[in-house]
């Protein structure tokens, strides 16, 4: 859905020679720092500074009028087309949270993440993509799954002011096609979902800002809003029969990542690609609402942008695949230096949080099922719960032991294969009379205990094997015994 004229390109066209620099120092290329500074943010113009993108002759004049004419652009201006009302959606991204915002959002280190974010979103733009996605089957068994971890609770970023312009942008395009005749029911629904989804956030968002307690079908919302959204390109995606209802399939496998160039320098022969990499992993500290109004901060995990801008030969044009077998095989140029502010190497510890995350679902299947053989054959603290696993089963009983929570106290290297992690976990156990020799939904709850808490020392070494290696747990001390059922 391209326009003759859009604002981004008319706002690059006045940042370039010859409308800055001169002929012996000319600025060929823009910056995509260039978009969010002329909407006004102060951060982004800091970082052009930084770059020594401002010392260019007359820069800061030509800047300078090209935020004057954006902040002149009526609503209407900014809605009468799709693309530009994608652009207006930028403007909460750039602004500075001030008091009633949560703390994370109130540092400098968080605006260099919002830019990154809004470049990521103006190249997917640029590039006029389609999102692929795939979709997941569960697999069924024969009888009810073992108690599956208390799943923890989610956090909306709360701008509402976003989520209302994204809700309108759909709306709008709904409205849009409906009305030329182009909009059939597959779109329609989906359009539907991508809008009540955008509403539901923002209620969220405003809840989350007003520090009431969200209800659990909003935590629902916030812990499935991936399927809704898997389902938008799913339904524009191939069939091969008559049917309109019949089940869509994807050619190719899920990918964010793509490229496009928004600007050539024929003097030199280069063109200023921006793209989109893999989505990053994003960690923030969170204040969670209790509903008896209580508050707890918890570390939450989401996903983010990854932005690349880089000159490249007008000769050598890449492509979607060129760039993601650049991503592959570790050719990609590195992002912009102001993305340091928030970027860091993935830890070393993230692949014993994982062994120690397996064991804990191992354990919970070996209690439900009264297979110890889910568990290492031996080791301390494993030699235990084997006996524990026996008594229960020659007593015509097992055990639904839930993980309610579980938290990384420290981690103790000792060496290249050996490590020892301390964590504080929260358990409930309920205690079953077996009718089966398998779980059955009509068993009978004999006893209840916890929630209890227990602090847990792992032992983990290294496994080498001819694909590479991983982190096992060997061993397991509690500072403390679970308490007794009643």
């Amino acid at each position: 859905m391209g326009q003759r004229f859009v604002p981004d390109a008319y706002i690059f066209r006045q940042l370039i020679y010859r409308n800055v620099g001169t002929r012996e120092n000319p600025r060929p290329l823009p910056n995509g720092l260039d978009i969010p500074a002329a909407m006004g943010s102060e951060r982004a113009y800091q970082l052009l500074g930084e770059l020594g993108e401002t010392d260019y002759q007359n820069y800061p004049e030509q800047m300078q009028k090209m935020q004057t004419w954006l902040a002149s652009l009526t609503t209407d201006e900014w809605t009468e087309t799709l693309y530009n009302a994608w652009l207006y959606n930028f403007y909460p991204l750039v602004e500075t949270s001030g008091e009633g915002y949560p703390a994370f959002m109130r540092s400098q280190t968080w605006l260099d993440k919002q830019l990154n974010t809004l470049l990521g979103s103006f190249a997917e733009l640029k590039h006029d993509t389609i999102l692929y996605a795939k979709q997941v089957y569960a697999e069924m068994g024969g009888g009810p799954p073992p108690p599956p971890p208390e799943p923890p609770k989610g956090y909306v970023e709360p701008i509402p002011e976003f989520y209302a312009r994204l809700a309108a942008l759909t709306a709008m395009t709904l409205q849009g096609l409906d009305g030329r005749g182009l909009l059939d029911e597959a779109d329609r629904t989906s359009l539907d979902t991508l809008e009540n989804l955008v509403r539901e956030l923002q209620t969220i968002a405003e809840k989350e800002l007003r520090l009431e307690p969200l209800t659990e079908e909003q935590y629902t919302t916030i812990r499935f809003y991936g399927g809704q959204l898997e389902e938008l390109p799913m339904a524009a995606a191939d069939s091969d029969m008559e049917d309109p209802n019949a089940r869509r399939y994807m050619e190719e496998e899920p990918q964010a990542a793509v490229i496009a160039d928004i600007a050539t320098d024929p003097a030199q022969g280069l063109a200023l690609e921006i793209a989109v990499g893999r989505v990053n992993p994003i960690y923030v500290v969170v204040p969670i609402v209790e509903a008896d109004g209580s508050i707890y901060l918890q570390v939450a995990r989401g996903g983010t942008f990854s932005y690349y801008e880089f000159p490249w030969k007008i000769s050598d044009r890449l492509t979607d695949e060129k760039w993601r077998t650049m991503l592959d095989e570790g050719d990609a140029p590195p992002q912009p230096s102001w993305t340091d502010s928030f970027l860091v190497d993935e830890v070393e510890y993230q692949e014993l949080s994982r062994a120690i995350f397996e064991f804990q679902r191992d354990l919970t299947s070996a209690y439900w099922d009264r297979l110890p053989d889910y568990l290492p054959e031996t080791g301390t603290g494993i030699d235990q719960v084997r006996d524990e696993i026996t008594a229960l089963q020659e007593g015509g009983q097992y055990l639904g032991h839930k993980l309610m929570n579980s938290q990384v106290l420290s981690f103790d290297l000792q060496s290249e294969t050996l490590a020892v992690v301390t964590t504080q976990e929260t358990w409930q156990d309920t205690l079953y009379d077996a009718s089966m020799d398998y779980p059955d939904l009509n068993d009978e709850v004999l006893n209840q205990r916890g929630p209890y808490r227990l602090q847990v020392t792992y032992t983990l070494e290294w496994v080498e094997t001819e694909y590479g290696g991983y982190w096992e747990v060997t061993g397991f001390v509690y500072a403390e015994a679970p308490p007794e059922f009643e």
